[in-house]
């Protein structure tokens, strides 16, 4: 993991930093977290607060942390094919949004970054866009293997590729994050990238990668 600015001069992963993130990621699978105080974090952890605010700016850099320590920024892999690309990419996505600390984090970044834009650039520059600029490599490779055309809106397509997971991870009373929902994602992507045959093409990256 990169350094952080609050950080210059200290291991990214002291052993009071590894402390506070083991014991949020407690907290988060004990029970379902809608805010969350520097107090009874520091508390758990068994260290103060001023040792956090030596490490973190707020409670929602924290959260940015976390993130960044717990997921991967290029969930990607060459197969040799878009729909294995994309394949590799969604099953990550149900990884990490199926990973028992992913819900409640998720939600408190989104409720810090409303209130907090330090934060929501944070997350935004340092967590976001490092992933999708993977994604962009992935169509990028496709449009050279001549599977598509290049792409005219790169943004939508990015958001196609990851909005339905997040909305699903964010939203109550949606269908599961699994693998069926995996591979419908990635079909509705080929077939909006005008791939020739992608029923086949997912067939074989299935084949290829094997049906989880």
């Amino acid at each position: 993991m990169k350094p952080d600015t609050a950080t210059t001069g200290r291991p990214r992963l002291a052993a009071i930093d590894k402390r506070l993130m083991r014991a949020f990621e407690d907290f988060v699978v004990e029970s379902p977290v809608r805010s969350f105080g520097v107090q009874a974090l520091v508390t758990r952890a068994g260290t103060t607060r001023d040792a956090f605010y030596r490490r973190y700016a707020s409670i929602g850099h924290f959260f940015v942390e976390v993130a960044l320590n717990r997921y991967s920024l290029n969930p990607t892999q060459d197969t040799g094919s878009l729909a294995g690309d994309l394949l590799v990419i969604q099953r990550e996505q149900v990884q990490m949004y199926t990973d028992p600390v992913a819900k409640g984090l998720l939600l408190l970044i989104l409720d810090a970054s409303a209130d907090q834009p330090v934060t929501a650039n944070a997350f935004a520059s340092r967590f976001l866009k490092p992933r999708r600029d993977a994604t962009v490599t992935v169509l990028d490779r496709a449009v050279s293997r001549g599977e598509i055309v290049a792409v005219s809106d790169i943004e939508y397509t990015l958001d196609h590729i990851s909005g339905s997971f997040l909305l699903r991870a964010s939203m109550p009373g949606t269908q599961p994050i699994d693998e069926a929902f995996a591979q419908k994602t990635v079909l509705s992507v080929l077939k909006d990238l005008g791939v020739d045959d992608p029923y086949a093409d997912l067939d074989a990256a299935v084949s290829l990668l094997g049906n989880e």
